[in-house]
């Protein structure tokens, strides 16, 4: 399963090869990206996608909590 992560733009700004091993920590660039919805396209097999949006919330700490309820919820 691939997954890639869009921010309103259309920018890709994260993905990964294996969505089981998925860990992202709302950096692009090196930089702490702004809490915000982004936009995820899961590849599941290379002819199944699954798509939907994903919660980024950066708190006064700039550290990054990012709400997979929409993504997990789907796969499951």
């Amino acid at each position: 399963m691939k997954l890639k992560i869009f921010d309103k733009f259309g920018t890709q700004v994260f993905t990964a090869e294996d969505v089981l091993k998925f860990n992202w920590n709302g950096l692009y660039n090196g930089r702490l990206l702004p809490s915000g919805t982004y936009w995820y396209v899961m590849e599941i097999d290379g002819h199944y996608t699954r798509t939907g949006w994903i919660l980024l919330k950066t708190d006064k700490k700039n550290q990054s909590t990012i709400r997979l309820f929409s993504l997990m919820y789907r796969i499951l």
